[in-house]
């Protein structure tokens, strides 16, 4: 296994790497939600994998996504 120096993992302890994983450079890796990376799994240049986001609410809601009344739906 692999990994650029240039690749940031946060929350390292939750990320699981298989044998023979390649990482490249310029990646973003944010495990907080846990991440499993299988064996021989490539991973190229200027990649993100996070495990949570906003980001189904706000594309569905648009702006009324800033002024939604109680829990904002979607927030994962």
């Amino acid at each position: 296994t692999r990994i650029s120096p240039s690749t940031c993992i946060e929350y390292e302890d939750r990320l699981q790497l298989a044998d023979h994983v390649f990482i490249g450079a310029f990646n973003f890796i944010e495990a907080s939600g846990g991440v499993v990376v299988g064996e021989g799994v490539q991973i190229t240049q200027h990649v993100s994998i996070a495990t949570h986001s906003s980001h189904r609410a706000q594309r569905l809601l648009g702006r009324g996504y800033v002024d939604w009344p109680g829990d904002r739906p979607g927030w994962l």
